[in-house]
């Protein structure tokens, strides 16, 4: 992504923890708030949980 952005990639690579403040206080309920719910009702059930997943460092894997 790097090679086809350059700096910018930084902007989608790089972690942002946002917060829809104004639909939030308005009394807005997600169907999915986290990431982990939303990823397993498009997924389905899964044998590996998901939050497992979004951990897995395919470095250590190697050995």
């Amino acid at each position: 992504m790097k090679l086809v952005w350059g700096e910018r990639a930084d902007l989608f690579l790089d972690s942002h923890r946002t917060v829809p403040q104004v639909a939030l206080s308005t009394g807005f309920q997600f169907r999915f708030p986290t990431l982990s719910e939303a990823l397993s009702d498009l997924l389905g059930p899964h044998p590996v949980p998901i939050a497992q997943l979004m951990q897995f460092d395919p470095r250590r894997s190697l050995n």
